[in-house]
Order: structure tokens, then sequence, then C-alpha cells
């Protein structure tokens, strides 16, 4: 067939996904194309590339910008050909260029890593590290040998158990493309260079390829500590008393003072001599106090059900175990 026939919901997802990915920026032209060639619709960039396959024998591609306005606000079928893309009454006449075909390196061997549901790395994205200076945290971590999706920014650490083959970091991309599906099992194949990642999604096959982090990820399991103190407390009622200390501390380190065997919390500002104490009824815990960063604590109770803290002494991390395995960490910070 020479057209190529989405229905809405197939055009704007791809248009959704096709985001995650698309760089404004780029100076390199043919970056700022879709292409429908050899039976896929196809988005490159830096790193890789976003496919999907689908049935046509089209041989260029459309200014993405221009193909997302007119397909990503259809209410009828879109029928693409390479003199113009018609959807119901409406039609769009632009510029069908050339088929773009990058210099290809070597052929990869790729080897099967793991599977898991998009949903399981959602809770990673607000705790995976920004700091390019620390490129192997800016990913997840799919450790083989513990069996383990790590993610961490040196201050908090998630970790869940999961059945892996070949250890990989996935990049930063592709962690917030993947996270952004809904409830979609992925396949992951990893080589010496390169992620691939693949799913179904509106009865089309997608490819994701991406450069693979190419540096040493932390020893998270040296940061583990052996925590055996208990400390339970309401997650509302702890959530709504963070917020109410959180402006009268420290706009550079943001720490709370958790006293749990007095039930309260206390937010200080040492320059302005200001102190915010709130009482916190359900705080149950044989422990005293420790100091954390109050929004890093709100971004931790905000992912975890079972709440449940493990503590040991005021200087090593606290665990809130979500089962027997798996576990979200906090760094303290400490009082002084």
């Amino acid at each position: 067939m020479s057209n190529l026939t989405l229905n809405p919901v197939q055009a704007k997802n791809f248009i959704a996904n096709c985001k995650k990915v698309y760089d404004k920026k780029s100076v390199i032209p043919e970056w700022e194309n879709v292409y429908f060639q050899d039976g896929k619709m196809k988005l490159f960039y830096n790193d890789g590339f976003l496919s999907v396959d689908i049935d046509h024998n089209l041989n260029g591609g459309y200014y993405f910008e221009q193909f997302e306005k007119f397909a990503g606000t259809r209410k009828d079928d879109i029928y693409i050909s390479d003199t113009d893309i018609v959807s119901g009454k409406s039609k769009l006449n632009i510029p069908f260029v050339d088929r773009y075909d990058p210099k290809e390196s070597e052929p990869e061997i790729f080897a099967f890593s793991c599977e898991f549901n998009s949903d399981k790395i959602k809770d990673y994205l607000g705790i995976i590290s920004t700091d390019e200076l620390r490129i192997s945290m800016t990913g997840i971590y799919f450790d083989a040998k513990n069996g383990a999706i790590v993610g961490t920014d040196a201050h908090l650490l998630i970790k869940r158990d999961h059945k892996i083959e070949e250890s990989f970091i996935m990049p930063t991309t592709a962690c917030k493309l993947i996270a952004s599906l809904k409830n979609i099992d992925v396949m992951v194949c990893v080589s010496k260079r390169s992620v691939q990642i693949t799913w179904m999604q509106d009865g089309l096959k997608y490819t994701f390829m991406s450069m693979a982090i190419d540096a040493r990820y932390p020893d998270w399991l040296s940061v583990i500590p052996v925590n055996d103190i208990p400390v339970t407390f309401d997650k509302k009622e702890m959530i709504e008393a963070i917020k109410d200390v959180l402006p009268f501390t420290s706009s550079y380190t943001n720490r709370v003072e958790f006293n749990f065997e007095k039930k309260f919390v206390i937010g200080q500002d040492i320059d302005f001599s200001s102190e915010m104490k709130v009482d916190i009824s359900s705080m149950v815990g044989n422990f005293q106090n420790m100091g954390f960063n109050g929004k890093m604590m709100l971004k931790v109770l905000s992912i975890v059900f079972n709440i449940e803290m493990k503590v040991s002494t005021p200087n090593r991390a606290a665990l809130f175990m979500e089962n027997e395995t798996d576990f979200v960490l906090i760094m303290p910070i400490m009082l002084s």
C-alpha cells in the first residue's frame, strides 16, 4: 500500500512518545523530521531513534512540528502519502523530504536483559540524579548480580527486586519515555554500546534505541545499613507537619528535626532565629531524634505506602521498607 493510515489514538500516542526524545534545539536538520521508510515511522535524535512498525511503502518524511500540529489534533483517521496528509475534510500540504540513512557503525549483538512493566520505574524519576558530572547516577541501574533495579542521587535511593540477565544503566531519556507509558510491558535488550527497548501500544510495535551509559555505577550496597529500630507514624499527619515547618527551615539544607520519642518535628532557621514545632501524636518509636531534608522526606512519603521507617543511629541512613526486600532509603542531616 502506498499510503499510511493512523487512527487518532495511534497518532496522538506516537506524537507524545516522540516529544519525549525530540530535540527542538538540534542543529542536525534530519533530526527535525519524522520519517516513513522501511515499513516504519521513525524519529532520530542524538543518541538513537524511536520507531514504530506499520505497513506502508513511503520513502521520506515530514517536518515533525508540522506533522504534530496536524496529526495530533485529528478526530478522524489520518491518511499519509508522499504528497499530503488528509483527515476528514482537512488536508495539509507540506514538502515531503528525502529519506534519512545515518551512517551505521558496526552491527551490534543484542542480548536479552529483562522484561518489566512501565509502572515499575515511575517512582525512580524523582530520585535519580540530574547532575551530569555524576553521569552514572542520571540513569536507572539494572543490576543483574544482585537482581535489583536501583536509582539514586546520593541522598535518596530506591531499590526493588527484579530478575535481570545483563546489567546496564538505562539513560535518562529512556527512563522518562518508559515511565510515561501507562501499565505497558516492555522488553529490554542490551549490547556493549546500546540499549534497545520494545513494547506494544495501540496495536503497534515500538522500538526505542539509545546509547547506554558507559560508566561504573556506585557501590549502592555499601550504603545500606543494618537498621533494626522501627518507627511508625500516620503518613498524612507527617506530610502536613513537614509542610508546616519547611518554610521556617534554612533554604540551604531544608533540615527538619524528627524527635520520635517526644513525638514532634522542628524546623529552625538560624538566620532569622526562628523555630517552628509541630506535634505528631501518631509517632511511635523507641528512638530520640534525627535530622532529614524535609523536601526529600516529602518525596519519599509520596512514593512509599508502608509507613514503617527503620533507623539505627542518627548518622546512618533510614529505610522505608516496602516489603521484605524492596525499600526507599534517605540519608540523614546531622543535628548540631
